[in-house]
């Protein structure tokens, strides 16, 4: 009686999902949208990994949607799945150091608890052209851990 068109989880949730659905099949019925990863300050972004599973488990394309503090969506991805979209109501992104550009996080959706330019431990690129979609925000490119991107050599400490 359970047909879900899409799951929306926490990525580790997911990642632990699909690892039961491989080991058990049938545990969900066939998928026919979409999985939607939420992730977050001081979690892990999607890996390319993450897709390839997803997609071998779910058979459906993978969104990731970054979350705030307060839990509201800063960042989202397209079906061009070339970034995710920046939603500047919502916070403001900025970079910090000059070689390993680390992800800064200001909310502006969250009065109870502010935060200014909190580290979030995430490397990323800012692309400004029109994307794939025909959307003009701002997205984030390359989102992963910043220590991930350290230890393989891809950036240098500053």
């Amino acid at each position: 009686r359970f047909r879900p068109e899409a799951i929306a989880a926490p990525l580790a949730l997911l990642r632990a999902l699909a690892q039961l659905q491989r080991a058990r099949t049938g545990v969900l019925p066939p998928l026919t949208n979409a999985v939607i990863a939420f992730t977050r300050v001081g979690e892990d972004p999607v890996t390319e990994a993450d897709r390839d599973s997803f997609w071998q488990v779910f058979q459906v394309p993978i969104f990731e949607q970054f979350l705030g503090f307060d839990g509201r969506v800063v960042a989202h991805e397209c079906e061009a799945h070339d970034g995710l979209h920046i939603e500047e109501d919502e916070a403001v992104v900025e970079f910090a150091g000059q070689r390993d550009t680390e992800l800064l996080l200001t909310s502006l959706t969250d009065l109870r608890y502010p935060a200014l330019r909190v580290g979030t431990g995430l490397a990323a690129g800012l692309e400004r052209r029109t994307c794939g979609c025909g959307r003009d925000e701002p997205r984030l490119t390359g989102l992963a851990s910043l220590e991930g991107r350290r230890a393989s050599g891809i950036c240098a400490a500053d």
